[in-house]
């Protein structure tokens, strides 16, 4: 039992169904900062494969503007798919999951879900390490 990610700024307790693997490319950007999780499909380089360490990359992301960077290197995170106690199925990322008795005080829960809290128990996370598993 996690609580996991299930609106733009709420989560509720939800059951790890299953565990995928995506690419994410790192990326310094022109004004320094530094992304860890930009999608392959939002870079432009010179080649159509990955691209060379420190290659300059421009980055198309969903708002139109177009940013310029440096492409640092490829890195597989973990997606996470979770079943909601209501029965919705979703998948969320790494920071959006968080195992039963480890949820920050800071998470808020679905007001309309809290009523199907999980009952006491155990807490575990149904796979301890899920980078082993790639």
């Amino acid at each position: 039992m996690v609580a996991a990610k299930y609106s733009a700024s709420e989560f509720a307790w939800a059951n790890v169904v299953g565990i995928e693997s995506a690419m994410y490319y790192v990326v310094l950007f022109d004004d320094g900062s530094i992304s860890h999780n930009v999608r392959p499909a939002d870079v432009k380089c010179r080649s159509q494969n990955l691209p060379e360490e420190n290659q300059r990359v421009a980055i198309f992301w969903s708002d139109g503007e177009r940013y310029w960077g440096k492409f640092l290197r490829a890195t597989r995170q973990p997606k996470y798919k979770v079943r909601f106690l209501c029965g919705r199925t979703t998948t969320v990322e790494s920071d959006e999951i968080f195992e039963m008795g480890r949820v920050p005080k800071k998470v808020k829960f679905v007001k309309a879900l809290w009523n199907t809290s999980p009952s006491p128990g155990p807490a575990r996370l149904l796979i301890e390490d899920p980078l082993t598993l790639f």
